[in-house]
């Protein structure tokens, strides 16, 4: 058996979103003194009872208590106010504001309803999964490798196991310092109308100019793919290009870093970031298909929204220059969009 094991170094040029599945409300988040703080919510409800049954009691109240007009809800900070609670050490983790979560019509700090969270492990440290980063990896090698979506992926009932990527083994990366994240929200620019419209939807995200590292095992068939990743990735990018990017305002779309691989991961970086367009009918049959949902709210123009969010202007040291990552004004990223080098280690 032929064997390799590689590092890759991934480089986050805008926010990227892995989600958890959890969604936390505003009555779970408390935003204050610039910071949104999320406590565990049992701590919450056991130091209450500890404190005063009472309050544990009115703390359950409050929680299963929904307002016909959600907007009129009480924020957890509100009900701590009323309660006079002060203490803060409850667990959980706390997010640094950026000042971009809210602007526009949305007026206020921290007044947002829901925040979707990113990915944990048991002891509640945010990481990637492997099996997030090996996805991306998956869409590069069936549009530049295979040419094809009908590949061997998975064991099938009956069937002799044979799927080329159980010779590509990535590892989850190593827990993500807290302070690496941020909240942003989800920004859908139309490209026929050239409007971008804020949604309200926040994620919890990785800030750009993060540097997170991945060891990846190929062996036998699996070698080949690696060797050759960060040119598909190039040719990749350069079909969504063709096909995507040269549509949308060039000031929104970020360059890559000259002589490394690039990639979209997780979640809010769009359709055509993720589908294999080297199949052309594949892909006349999803805008077909999409364009014919009756449901005015679902249904996609053209080849869909650009997929943006905002984060503050960075710039990063390439040799002795530093080069902004974005080239507009507003402060708008393409969401989910990485850069990434590779080399053996073994």
């Amino acid at each position: 058996m032929e064997y390799k094991k590689y590092e890759l170094n991934l480089i986050t040029l805008a926010p990227v979103h892995i989600g958890s599945g959890e969604v936390r409300s505003s009555k779970e988040f408390i935003y204050e003194k610039g910071a949104y703080y999320f406590p565990e919510m049992g701590k919450v409800y056991l130091a209450l009872n500890r404190k005063n049954p009472l309050l544990a009691k009115a703390f359950e109240d409050y929680l299963y208590y929904t307002p016909q007009n959600k907007r009129k809800g009480k924020r957890l900070v509100e009900f701590f106010r009323e309660k006079q609670i002060r203490d803060r050490d409850f667990g959980g983790f706390k997010i640094q504001e950026t000042g971009e979560e809210v602007y526009g019509n949305n007026k206020g700090n921290g007044r947002l309803n829901e925040v979707h969270l990113f990915m944990r492990d048991a002891q509640q440290r945010p990481y990637i999964p492997g099996s997030s980063l090996k996805g991306a990896l998956r869409s590069i090698f069936e549009s530049e490798y295979f040419k094809s979506s009908r590949i061997p992926w998975g064991a099938k009932k009956g069937e002799p196991f044979n799927d080329i990527f159980n010779n590509i083994r990535v590892e989850d990366s190593v827990p993500i310092p807290e302070k690496s994240l941020a909240i942003v929200r989800k920004i859908d620019y139309s490209l026929g109308k050239n409007i971008a419209n804020g949604l309200p939807i926040y994620r919890e995200a990785l800030r750009p100019r993060m540097s997170i590292k991945f060891h990846i095992t190929a062996v036998d068939s699996g070698i080949k793919l690696m060797d050759e990743l960060i040119k598909l990735s190039q040719k990749r990018y350069e079909r969504y290009t063709d096909f995507y990017l040269k549509d949308c305002p060039p000031k929104y779309v970020q360059n890559n870093f000259p002589g490394y691989g690039s990639l979209y991961l997780g979640a809010g970086s769009g359709l055509w970031t993720k589908f294999n367009l080297s199949d052309q009918k594949s892909v006349r049959e999803i805008i077909e298909e999409k364009q014919n949902i009756r449901n005015p709210k679902m249904k996609m123009k053209g080849k869909g929204a650009f997929k943006l969010t905002r984060y503050p202007a960075k710039s990063v040291k390439l040799g002795k220059k530093s080069v902004p990552l974005i080239k507009n004004q507003e402060n708008y990223y393409e969401m989910g969009k990485c850069n990434f080098s590779i080399k053996v280690i073994e």
